[in-house]
């Protein structure tokens, strides 16, 4: 009896080892957890731009460390409405950047907020090809229906399909405004990116990029009260002469500096000779990319303005009564403005 009792014991296990064993088990699950979440956030870090192997003249973009907490409330607006807009076909969008970038969600979209089909061919996104193929397509719609031309565009294939989000971001803000959406977008939003391009060897600067402005109407904005340059031209233009000499003089003491000559303010709807006097004038170098240096058409002439807009927002001047369609169709009351606008503030600029 004593003997079978024994074995008995003997194949027990003592509580203290079994409180020993459990912990060990749950330690192994934990472990086992926490190198299933190490993995799945490897994944979804985007790589530093300079891992990427770049093409001569090819560039990519990243946000600088915590900039994107700058970006989350208009995300999250932007998430609310797409999946407000798309509830009847029971899409849920919780990613910008891994929901939208194979454009399926944006053939949605874009085909319910202009009520037009974009292609009856069915096309199953299954390999990179096909995916790259159709957001091509739709990015093409996208611009023809808005009216921009796909090189001054801000979305590019390229961009949307490799997830950035500044990419997706302005399109998305584009198409709001274009379809004058129902929502409210945050306000002057604006983070700092870095740029790398491949220029022979690998080139890294960093940049304000403008995501939203202000919310002002289309009405508001482009309303012009009449000003000094209104009054010059109908009552005063024996004194227009004397007014273009004087900021012709100022352009040629400045883009001097650059071995830049001007011999005329009726040529400056390009942008291009613009943007080299706020560079000078504020002492930056606005980088090739930004602009198009030689534009051969309305379109390039007209993005060249919108990027002097951006430069002339960021540092905060005053009002200028003139838009970049202004002074790209070659308005010279519209040209002077702008003009007049940098004197007024760098007029005592060596």
């Amino acid at each position: 009896m004593s003997k079978k009792s024994n074995s008995v014991l003997d194949k027990l296990i003592p509580l203290g080892a079994i409180q020993r064993r459990n912990l060990h088990k749950k330690q192994i699950e934990e472990l086992t957890e926490e190198g299933i979440n190490a993995i799945q956030s490897l994944q979804s870090l985007k790589p530093d731009p300079e891992a990427y192997e770049l093409k001569e003249n090819d560039k990519r973009t990243a946000l600088e460390i915590n900039e994107k907490k700058k970006l989350e409330p208009l995300i999250q607006v932007l998430i609310d409405w797409i999946n407000h807009e798309l509830s009847d076909k029971r899409v849920i969008v919780k990613d910008l950047e891994e929901d939208l970038y194979d454009g399926q969600i944006l053939h949605m979209l874009i085909e319910k907020l202009s009520g037009l089909k974009i292609s009856n061919e069915s096309r199953l996104n299954l390999g990179e090809i096909s995916q790259k193929q159709n957001l091509k397509l739709i990015l093409n719609f996208i611009n023809q229906t808005m009216g921009i031309h796909p090189v001054i565009s801000k979305w590019k294939v390229e961009d949307i399909y490799e997830k950035d989000l500044i990419a997706i971001l302005h399109l998305l803000v584009a198409i709001v405004k274009y379809f004058k959406v129902n929502i409210t977008l945050p306000e002057n939003i604006t983070v700092k990116v870095i740029i790398i391009q491949k220029k022979k060897t690998l080139e890294k600067i960093t940049v304000i990029e403008k995501i939203t402005g202000s919310n002002a109407s289309k009405d508001e904005t482009s309303k012009k009260d009449r000003d000094a340059f209104d009054a010059l031209f109908d009552h005063a233009p024996e004194k227009l002469e004397l007014v273009k000499n004087s900021l012709l003089t100022f352009m040629r003491k400045h883009l001097s500096k650059i071995n830049i000559e001007v011999n005329s303010l009726e040529k400056m709807n390009d942008g291009v000779q613009l943007i080299y006097l706020f560079g000078v004038l504020e002492n930056f170098y606005v980088p090739e990319y930004a602009y198009y240096s030689n534009p051969s058409c309305y379109e390039e002439k007209l993005e060249n303005c919108r990027v002097l807009f951006d430069l002339i927002d960021d540092v905060n001047l005053q009002e200028r009564n003139c838009t970049p369609e202004d002074v790209a169709s070659g308005d010279l009351k519209s040209i002077l403005r702008v003009l007049y606008l940098l004197f007024s503030n760098y007029k005592d600029r060596d």
